[in-house]
């Protein structure tokens, strides 16, 4: 079976952490003060134990086990996780509901969202071009089997030279 590049695959697979590890470092919310994306994803898991607070942090898992199928090359494997880690990043804001809070979602949220969508997407992405290499794979096979098989019917075989008997040359 035939991939995508490596080269691509590495950019998406470095893209999407690089995403994920930026929103650690930016507010997620801000509620009395700004709360960093590395405080929020703690208090997920303190949150841990009253079940309904802690769904949107199971994203983290789900995000760990789709980028490390998109690094063994699962491609399907990681869009499914992807897409379930995207909605349950998505479940913060119908189980948190920042804004009956008085808090506002701020940069790090959306970046931690993101990374969640675009492990999805680059599985998508590379589970299509995969396919799309193996197609062409096949082409360019076959089409260096025809170049091959052109050139062997095109080739004028020379006959054979015959030498004239020395009768035949007496008869001159």
């Amino acid at each position: 079976m035939a991939t995508a590049p490596s080269g691509l695959r590495g950019l998406f697979l470095l893209g999407t952490l690089a995403i994920y590890v930026l929103s650690f470092f930016l507010p997620a919310w801000h509620d009395s003060r700004p709360v960093p994306g590395y405080e929020a994803f703690t208090m997920g898991l303190f949150y841990f134990i009253f079940v309904p607070f802690s769904i949107p942090w199971f994203a983290n898992p789900l995000f760990a086990a789709a980028w490390i199928c998109l690094f063994c090359k699962s491609y399907a494997a990681a869009k499914m996780l992807g897409i379930m880690a995207s909605v349950f990043a998505a479940s913060f804001l119908l189980i948190w509901q920042p804004w009956q809070r008085g808090g506002n979602l701020d940069w790090g949220y959306m970046f931690w969202c993101i990374a969640m969508v675009s492990v999805a997407a680059s599985a998508h992405c590379l589970q299509f071009l995969s396919s799309h290499y193996e197609e062409l794979g096949r082409r360019a096979l076959i089409a260096q089997q025809l170049r091959w098989l052109s050139k062997l019917e095109t080739k004028p075989c020379p006959a054979p030279k015959r030498e004239m008997s020395t009768a035949i040359q007496e008869m001159d």
